[in-house]
């Protein structure tokens, strides 16, 4: 009988060791889930700002190809009446 007491109670302790080892893992798990929805957030946060400055990029290159064709022109405009003064 002490030996069935004894299997008994090794058996409860492998037990709660597993509920343990289980419930560990249940809260890993859940804190993962947490971090990767808080990546994923973040990453979308990243995406939408990198959508806006591309767009701002675009047009900020829009604007420097339109400077640089007014000064292009400027530029041609004002070299034949250099020429004409001297």
């Amino acid at each position: 009988m002490d030996s069935l007491q004894t299997k008994n109670n090794t058996s409860n302790l492998q037990s709660q060791k597993l509920q343990l080892t289980l419930d560990v893992s249940e809260s890993k798990a859940t804190e993962l889930k947490n971090e990767v929805a808080e990546l994923r957030n973040a990453i979308g946060a990243i995406q939408r700002e990198t959508g806006a400055l591309s767009g701002e990029l675009k047009a900020v290159t829009a604007e420097n190809e339109r400077w640089k064709t007014d000064f292009e022109q400027l530029t041609q405009a004002i070299k034949p009446n250099s020429t004409q003064k001297k």
